[in-house]
């Protein structure tokens, strides 16, 4: 809902405070699902490295726990590696990642 209307802070604090609660609870799946929700509001306000950064432990972890993702979330992570893609250039191409067999 934050993300939604904008408040992007609000958001990426309320993923990395259910990041924090799914941790403890050893809950990697909704854990992952935070880190997924922290890449599109990093993305969402223009920190495209940072969004970069943190899809690739998404993927790592996607990975580690055969862990898939619904597709709305799957396509949020899409545009924000392209639009970091188109933003930061070539010179930050190390930080694709893939995602459920697909390099973005």
């Amino acid at each position: 809902m934050q993300l939604a209307c904008g408040d992007y802070s609000s958001a990426e604090r309320s993923w990395r405070e259910s990041l924090l609660i799914s941790r403890d609870a050893a809950d990697y799946d909704n854990a992952i699902c935070c880190i997924g929700g922290l890449v599109a509001a990093a993305g969402s306000r223009g920190d495209f490295l940072r969004a970069s950064q943190l899809a690739g432990a998404y993927a790592r972890l996607s990975d580690e726990y055969s862990y898939f993702e619904k597709l709305f979330w799957l396509e949020r992570l899409k545009v924000c590696e392209q639009e970091r893609a188109r933003t930061l250039g070539a010179k930050h191409e190390k930080h694709e990642v893939r995602v459920g067999g697909s390099t973005f």
